[in-house]
């Protein structure tokens, strides 16, 4: 869920990386900075490549046209936030959130990758993705839990998958609002612990997790 720092060229990339690339060159095609022969050439080399580093060489003559800015949010007719789906952070490290007998709170500037982690151990986490931007149009998040508590608050659109496996302990998924937003699957464990997943209309923990927040 933080801000991702950009990969160092020595580390293995992922087929997702290599799918952002292989985007790149076609707008490049598209508009008329690669030629047909560039564009196959390159392609090759993308789906060739094992780091960061191979890949950054593809694209180092290439500066993309500037992008219409991408705003944090979007809101539907009724003033939901909905949810923003943006791949520019594609391929980047996840760090996770660990808290161990702490407490950590996330309300601005999330970031939500394509694959990330939480994990509480007789901890609290509280992350607010209603201003997150989502990485992928579907992120899994694995959570772990050892009598400790999650609890994630979802903009308008996003469709949860909860895949958690319990012992002795709880998830709720409540208060969504449907959409064709991205998917939010997670996985992992809760054990003699709760995860708490809700969306917008559920109104009395959007109070009581503004203000667990503040």
């Amino acid at each position: 869920m933080l801000i991702p720092m950009p990969q160092p060229d020595h580390l293995r990339c992922s087929d997702a990386d290599r799918s952002a690339v292989e985007q790149l060159l076609t707008d490049a095609y598209s508009d008329g900075r690669l030629t047909r022969e560039e564009h196959d050439h390159r392609l090759s080399q993308v789906w060739s490549a094992k780091t960061f580093g191979e890949l950054r060489t593809v694209t180092t003559d290439l500066v993309p046209a500037a992008p219409e800015p991408t705003p944090r949010t979007a809101r539907t007719s009724d003033g939901f936030s909905r949810a923003v789906v943006d791949p520019s952070g594609a391929g980047r490290e996840c760090d996770g959130i660990t808290a161990i007998f702490s407490s950590i709170k996330r309300d601005s500037d999330v970031l939500v990758r394509a694959e990330d982690e939480i994990t509480s151990v007789l901890g609290d986490v509280l992350i607010d993705m209603t201003s997150a931007v989502f990485e992928a149009q579907s992120c899994r998040l694995s959570i772990m839990v050892l009598m400790g508590d999650v609890k994630l608050r979802v903009p308008a659109g996003v469709r949860v998958r909860n895949e958690i496996n319990k012992v002795l302990g709880d998830t709720k998924v409540k208060g969504l609002v449907p959409g064709e937003g991205p998917e939010l699957v997670l996985t992992g464990f809760c054990i003699l612990g709760d995860v708490k997943v809700y969306g917008p209309e559920h109104t009395s923990f959007f109070k009581k997790f503004r203000k667990e927040l503040s």
